[in-house]
C-alpha cells in the first residue's frame, strides 16, 4: 500500500515538473573544449571559418553536430536506445536544433566558449551537460527516472533541486571503489552503480562498482531557483594510496546534469 501511494505521488510530481520545465535556457558556464564541426573534424566553438557554409562565419556562429542518447540504464550513459530520440530540442547557448529519429542533430551555435548543452522534450527529464570534447548527450524518460526514484527512495526534482550523475573514468575505463562528497550538501543520499549483483534499478550507498557512476538525486541549487555550481569530490583508496578529483556540475531546476570526470 505504501509503495502504491509513493508511486502515485511520484507520478503526480513528475508530471508537475514537466509542465513547469522550460527549454529557454540562457548559456551557463561549462567545460571548454572542441566539438564536432561536420564529419571527422573538431574545432573550438570560439573559432569561425568562412568556408563552413551557413552560420560558419564570424558573425553568425559555427555549425555544431552531435547525438542525444536515450538511455534505459543510467549506469550506461552512452548505451543508446535506437530509435527513440526524435523531436527533442537541443540547445547550446542561443543556438537550438531538433533531433532526428536516431537522436542526431546539427545546428548553428554562437561563437565563444563556456557553453552548456541542454536537451528537453515531452516525456523526458531535461538533461544538462558541460560543453567539451564529448557531444553525445544522455537523456532519460520520466518513466525510467521515476523507477529509479521509487527503488532508491530518491527525492523528486523540484524548482530548487537538480540531479547529478558523474561517470568516473581513468583513461577510457570506469573506476570502481570511488566514494563521493557533495558541496553544497545534497538533500539526498549519494548513490553508486550496482555491478555485482547486477542491477540497473537498485543502486548502493557505499562506492562505485563496475560502471563507475555516482548519482546524487537531490542536489540543491546554490541560490534558490538559479542554476549554480556544485562540487563533487571523488576519492578512491588503494592500499596506502589515495586518489582524488573534483567534478564541477552546474545544477539546474528539475534537470539531470551529466558529467564525466577523470580520476588521476
Amino acid at each position: 500500500m505504501l509503495r502504491t501511494m509513493k508511486r502515485a505521488l511520484l507520478v503526480a510530481l513528475l508530471a508537475a515538473c514537466q509542465a513547469g520545465a522550460s527549454d529557454g535556457y540562457p548559456s551557463r558556464p561549462g567545460g571548454i573544449g572542441p566539438i564536432l564541426i561536420g564529419p571527422g573534424t573538431t574545432r573550438d566553438a570560439g573559432i569561425g571559418d568562412g568556408d563552413l557554409g551557413d552560420g560558419g562565419d564570424n558573425d553568425g556562429g559555427v555549425p555544431v553536430a552531435g547525438r542525444v542518447c536515450v538511455v534505459s540504464d543510467m549506469r550506461k550513459p552512452t548505451a543508446c536506445i535506437d530509435p527513440g530520440a526524435a523531436g527533442l530540442t537541443v540547445s547550446l547557448g542561443t543556438g537550438r536544433g531538433t533531433t532526428n529519429m536516431d537522436g542526431t542533430f546539427r545546428f548553428v551555435a554562437p561563437l565563444g566558449s563556456g557553453f552548456t548543452w541542454h536537451v528537453t522534450g515531452p516525456g523526458f527529464i531535461p538533461s544538462v551537460m558541460p560543453f567539451g570534447t564529448d557531444n553525445t548527450i544522455p537523456v532519460l524518460t520520466e518513466t525510467t527516472y521515476m523507477g529509479l526514484l521509487i527503488n532508491n527512495d530518491g527525492q523528486v526534482l523540484d524548482e530548487d533541486h537538480g540531479s547529478i550523475v558523474v561517470r568516473v573514468v581513468s583513461g577510457t575505463a570506469a573506476v570502481a571503489g570511488v566514494t563521493a562528497t557533495v558541496s553544497p550538501l545534497a538533500d539526498s543520499l549519494t548513490y553508486y552503480d550496482n555491478g555485482a549483483p547486477n542491477s540497473s534499478t537498485v543502486w548502493n550507498t557505499n562506492a562505485t562498482q563496475t560502471f563507475g557512476v555516482v548519482w546524487v538525486p537531490s542536489a540543491p541549487l546554490p541560490t534558490p531557483q538559479l542554476p549554480g555550481p556544485t562540487t563533487v569530490t571523488l576519492t578512491k583508496v588503494d592500499g596506502t594510496t589515495t586518489r582524488t578529483a573534483k567534478a564541477t556540475a552546474t545544477v539546474e531546476s528539475r534537470s539531470i546534469t551529466f558529467v564525466t570526470q577523470t580520476l588521476p
